[in-house]
């Protein structure tokens, strides 16, 4: 895959990824502005939580899923990587 091809699929996933994430906060803001009990909250109360609810929901989910909207450029590997010595352990 050239690197054009890849950009291009990765700006598509992107847009989806928000996508996909704000009409999840839109949901849970709906699901609570419309559902959640009176007994439970006040009434004009039930909007702000409702709207704190789904700033909260895609924020989360565009959190979990970082490292496809941001990736990382590939590691470049080393010409002559230095060996690792082994840490000494507990002594038995």
């Amino acid at each position: 895959m050239s690197a054009e091809e890849l950009a291009l699929r990765q700006k598509n996933v992107r847009k989806w990824i928000l996508l996909r994430g704000l009409f999840l906060g839109i949901l849970l803001a709906a699901w609570w502005i419309l559902f959640a009990p009176d007994s439970l909250v006040e009434p004009p109360l039930k909007y702000i939580l409702g709207v704190l609810a789904g700033f909260v929901a895609t924020g989360s989910y565009l959190f979990n899923l970082r490292a496809n909207l941001f990736p990382k450029p590939p590691a470049v590997a080393r010409q002559n990587p230095e060996p690792v010595e082994p840490r000494p352990g507990p002594t038995e």
